[in-house]
């Protein structure tokens, strides 16, 4: 349940951040007649800030913490693949 209600934040976070990176390379431009600029940087204002919302989830499990990003596991499923030796490279620490 967890995970389907992040895939949709994720992808409307996603929207909105492909408009966002337009409207600030408008408002960055200086070629750009100021009028334009000021009525971009009003719009621009007026969207939220998804990325603070957004937590990273573990596929396998849902869970948000100890997940790391590159991997998106979370670390007890880490641990549990590299027992079944699914993960090959990794090795018990302690």
């Amino acid at each position: 349940m967890r995970l389907k209600s992040d895939t949709v934040n994720r992808k409307a976070c996603y929207e909105v951040e492909i408009l966002n990176k337009v409207l600030k390379t408008v408002v960055s431009k200086s070629n750009v007649v100021s009028a334009v600029r000021w009525a971009v940087s009003k719009r621009f204002s007026s969207f939220f800030d998804y990325t603070s919302r957004l937590n990273n989830r573990c596929n396998v499990n849902g869970k948000s913490r100890s997940v790391i990003r590159c991997l998106r596991f979370n670390r007890l499923v880490i641990v549990s693949y590299q027992a079944k030796r699914l993960i090959k490279g990794f090795s018990k620490v302690s």
